[in-house]
Order: structure tokens, then sequence, then C-alpha cells
């Protein structure tokens, strides 16, 4: 069948949501022998071909296929889809061979950095993210964790642009905190584990990344209510907005005693 789809699949968010949730759903329910014929959506084609492998087909023609449409996510209703969330995640896991035994111990800043060439030229949807939001002190705050996280937690600052889906599971599934912008990269909150931490420097009118927490089982938090794209974190802020919520402050100090040093 020819694969359809709504929403701006080429970008990373939609790309979770509008097309690899449902079509595993279409995936787990056909024979095992169907081939999906799509036409290349950018650099996350490749992301693609690593779950349906030499099934998927890119080709510029699709007039002769029988069409699959794949209705998109509504964001609002997230928190109500923990049954098909949980199935999708299995599915996704064991296509991947992901161990979901590991401890989660890790402390992870998401970083941005220029979009690829190809959502600047090529794109349907153009521009990036992390053309619109940007930590200014970014490698400050990463170093402000860092000296904060004691064993056996591991810090680091990550940049997920080049990271093979398959990376980015296993990296989410074995955090315990991720700390982040709002922004496409918490798409991946879906492959956390329950009871796990996401501080979201971000927007409190977008419930988005909330309503993934609730529906994946993690703590949610926004640190402030930020409205411009470029942010710089005060760091003695941060740490005293920590202080200040004692479910939170056990959280860190579950991950490494970072409020509590």
């Amino acid at each position: 069948p020819t694969v359809l789809v709504k929403g701006s699949i080429e970008h990373y968010y939609h790309f979770i949501h509008d097309l690899l949730f449902p079509l595993c759903l279409v995936l787990s329910r056909v024979s095992p022998k169907s081939t999906f014929l799509m036409q290349d959506f950018g650099p996350l084609t490749q992301r693609l071909q690593e779950i349906l492998g030499p099934r998927l087909q890119i080709t510029g023609d699709t007039s002769s296929a029988q069409e699959i449409e794949l209705l998109g996510m509504d964001a609002l209703a997230l928190d109500k889809l923990h049954f098909q969330y949980s199935g999708f995640r299995k599915y996704i896991f064991r296509k991947l061979n992901i161990n979901q035994r590991v401890t989660p111990n890790k402390i992870i800043l998401i970083e941005r950095i220029k979009p690829h060439s190809y959502y600047m030229t090529r794109a349907k949807a153009k521009n990036g993210g992390s053309l619109r939001r940007e930590v200014t002190n970014q490698h400050e705050l990463a170093e402000f964790i860092a000296r904060h996280t004691a064993a056996p937690f591991e810090f680091q600052n990550v940049i997920l642009d080049n990271m093979s889906l398959e990376e980015q599971v296993k990296l989410f599934h074995s955090s315990a905190i991720v700390i982040a912008q709002h922004g496409a990269a918490l798409a991946n909150i879906v492959w956390m584990q329950k009871n796990t931490t996401v501080i979201e420097f971000g927007h409190h009118d977008l419930a988005h990344f909330r309503k993934l927490c609730s529906a994946s089982k993690v703590q949610h938090y926004v640190y402030r209510n930020f409205t411009t794209r470029k942010i710089h974190i005060e760091l003695d802020d941060f740490l005293e907005w920590l202080l200040d919520q004692p479910t939170l402050t056990r959280a860190f100090q579950y991950a490494g005693k970072i409020a509590s040093q």
C-alpha cells in the first residue's frame, strides 16, 4: 500500500506521532510480507527505514498502489491513550531490540544545533525549532548540572540530530531526568520509563509534552514561562526554583543530589 499522512512528518514530533505511531498500529495488523511505498520526506526517512527495513520502498510514483491514510495524533488527547502508547512502545522496543530492564541513571540536557539544510531549502514546512528557540548559555548550564551530578548517575549534554532512532530510544529509556527547551526533541518522552522526570524550559500554554508525560507516566515540570525564542537560564534562580518544590527536590536528590549541593 501507499502511505498517506496528515501532518508535517518531515519534523520529528510529527514523525513520531503522525507517522510512526499510527503506522506501527497498522504493521501489527497486516501481513509481514506487506511492503509500503512512500515519497522521501528528508533526513527522517532513514529513521523509518530502521523500523521497516526492506518493507519500505521510497518512490516518486505511488499512483499504482493501494492507499492507507494515517490519521495524526491530537496532542490534547495524549493523556487518554496510555493503552495504545504501551503497545507502540513494546513494538518499537522489540523491533530495535531495546533492553527494557535497564535502570535509568542518566541526566540529559538537550542541545539544539542549526537544522539540516533540507529544512531550509526543500522541506514543505521550512525552518526548524532550533531557529525559533535557543538556550543562549547552554554550555554554562551543562557545566553547572555536570558539576552537581554524583555517581552512580551520569550527566550528558546531548545533540540528537545525528542520532539514529535506536540511539535516541536507548538514551531516553535510560534517562532518569531529561532537561530541555520546549521543542520536538521531547517527543522522545514516549520512550522514558515510569516515574522518571522531565523539566521543560517552555510554555505553560502549550500542553503537548505535559500530556505526553501523563500518557507515559512521567513526571513533568515547567521551569518559567519563556515567551522569547532565545532564553538565558539564571543558574542560581534555577537552583532556587528546584529547592522550592519538595517533590522535584526529591527527584533531583535521587538523580545525583543536584539540589542539595
